[in-house]
């Protein structure tokens, strides 16, 4: 029947156009024949231009919306291996510990997750039943070294996540939201420091008489394996929020710091052995007052603080350089220390030389010895090894420096770009003896130094 309707329809609009072409005047002076091609060409000529034009749009919203389906589904991909492996594998890079929770584009509107933070939970803090036990032993010993090193340790106010899940998805025709709530609760620097901050330290004999359960560290014992945000729900200790930023200047450098005059509760048990520099960007611990208008829990006022605090930047009196902007670039899980942490990517209106030189003046702000300048670009070399880990003058001082990195890069030039960066080592050293051979030079160098 539809089909007959439409065979109709047709017929009937092509009597009407010969009715028309026969009942028009012959001559061209009184709107005839002519003048009457000449209208329906100018309309057939603009119906086309329209059509094109349609077919134009269609096409690159239908071909972003492929990249985008294409890049979600490498993201899963990324994140199942994660989860399995308790590793961010991309090409020859592994960044142990981080699983991935969300990754935001350069373009704030192709974001598929939201973040909520409910109001502070008034509830006492999330502690152990071993914690007197671990207060007198671990976090006696992290004092005594932190004193011993002449290095800041102490008790700051943080901020827990006790609870976190999903609260809404929403679906439409082309696109959908995933809303997280994430329930903070405070906790203290010390308590996390002696718990969740060495969850594979070696426990003690008195620790293997008082903690219950079987195994040699405390995450055995306790047996809290948590792959995601909600796995943060059951935890006897707490998960404390972090965050990051990495700064890129002016002139496209990426701002690190050599780590100098903090201690870091998690370093306990460094290996001694490591001859390179450590080096991280601008990292922050949220506080229960780094709070927005609504009054509720934000890293975004966290990393805005932790960029003022430690570089002396930001977009108030007294800054000494100016953000231009300052976006998030991912979410992600540290299962090495149960820390969700929230990526960001900063950029500022001066160059590398000039930040240099004016921290200097500030340099009670700025938590490391000296700046080191790093080009961002995927393809660059010293960019490329230190992604790797092998290059051999400066590491990443923790999983969280290393993927704070790659969320900014992936941020910045996509996924293809940065895979095909580190799809191999290919120039970075010419073969494994030569890369033995400059570290042994290295230790050698090192030794005499003793």
């Amino acid at each position: 029947m539809k089909t007959a309707g439409l065979w109709l329809l047709l017929v009937l609009l092509l009597l009407v156009t010969a009715w028309i072409l026969l009942t028009l005047p012959k001559s061209p002076g009184d709107g005839g024949i002519a003048a009457f091609m000449g209208e329906l060409g100018s309309a057939i000529l603009g119906a086309a231009v329209n059509a094109a034009t349609a077919l134009v749009i269609t096409f690159y919203a239908l071909s972003a919306r492929i990249r985008r389906r294409r890049r979600d589904r490498i993201m899963a991909s990324i994140r199942r291996k994660a989860e399995h492996g308790r590793a961010l594998v991309l090409g020859e890079m592994s960044i142990p510990g981080i699983i991935p929770v969300a990754s935001f584009g350069n373009d704030p509107s192709s974001t598929h997750v939201r973040f909520e933070f409910a109001p502070m939970d008034t509830n006492p803090p999330r502690v152990p039943e071993e914690w007197q036990l671990l207060r007198d032993g671990r976090l006696q010993q992290l004092v005594a070294k932190a004193a011993a090193s002449s290095v800041v340790f102490t008790d700051d106010e943080a901020v827990d996540i006790v609870a976190a899940g999903v609260v809404k998805t929403a679906r439409s025709r082309t696109d959908g939201e995933t809303v997280y709530q994430l329930v903070p609760r405070r906790t203290s620097y010390f308590l996390w420091a002696a718990t969740s901050a060495q969850l594979d330290r070696e426990l003690t004999e008195d620790e293997k008489i008082s903690v219950k359960g079987h195994g040699a560290t405390l995450r055995d014992r306790w047996g809290k394996w948590p792959t995601r945000l909600e796995d943060l729900n059951g935890l006897p200790a707490p998960a404390k929020l972090g965050c990051g930023v990495v700064v890129v200047t002016q002139d496209n450098y990426m701002v690190l710091g050599l780590r100098g005059r903090t201690f870091v509760a998690s370093d306990f048990d460094a290996d001694v052995s490591e001859t390179r520099d450590s080096v991280h960007f601008v990292a922050e611990g949220v506080l229960p007052t780094d709070l927005d208008a609504k009054h509720v829990v934000n890293p975004d006022v966290a990393a805005f603080r932790g960029l003022r605090e430690e570089l002396a930047v930001g977009n108030d009196v007294g800054s000494l350089a100016r953000i231009t902007s300052l976006r998030r670039t991912g979410v992600f899980l540290d299962t090495e220390r149960w820390q969700p942490c929230f990526a960001y990517l900063a950029k500022v209106d001066v160059t590398f030389d000039e930040l240099n030189t004016l921290v200097l003046s500030a340099r009670d702000f700025w938590e490391a010895d000296r700046l080191v300048p790093v080009l961002f670009d995927p393809f660059d070399d010293k960019v490329k090894s230190m992604m790797l880990d092998v290059d051999t003058e400066h590491r990443f001082a923790s999983n969280h420096a290393h993927a704070l990195a790659y969320f900014a890069l992936l941020s910045e030039f996509g996924l293809p770009e940065l895979r095909d960066s580190l799809q191999n080592r290919k120039g970075l050293f010419p073969d494994k003896r030569a890369r033995g051979a400059t570290g042994a030079a290295r230790e050698h160098s090192a030794e005499s130094r003793r």
